[in-house]
């Protein structure tokens, strides 16, 4: 193998490693904590106005989470529902009613 070819791999590895630090976010200032994904979401909105314009079903903690009607367990979940337990957390103070569902 020659020095040309050598040094060609050698930069093609630094230029792939540059492109998934750069996507990934790794050691930027602005990358969230170790653990967390660009993926995932982590907003805190407003209001239930703020969350409907996004997420029309409400956000719910889990799969299982049912409506709470008057302390009774009524509806399931809508198809327009947005499921994540870390977006819930996020924006608990939105679920008036406390079942796991906000926004509904």
């Amino acid at each position: 193998m020659t020095t040309t070819t050598s040094l060609r791999r050698v930069t093609a590895v630094a230029a792939a490693t540059a492109f998934l630090v750069a996507a990934l976010g790794v050691g930027s200032a602005s990358a969230g904590p170790v653990g967390t994904s660009e993926l995932s979401p982590t907003k805190t909105y407003a209001n239930c106005t703020a969350i409907k314009k996004v997420y029309p079903g409400g956000i719910a903690k889990s799969k299982s989470t049912v409506n709470k009607v008057n302390g009774k367990k009524k509806n399931g979940l809508k198809s327009t529902t947005k499921v994540s337990a870390t977006l819930y957390a996020q924006n608990a103070k939105s679920d008036r009613d406390k079942d796991g569902w906000a926004c509904e």
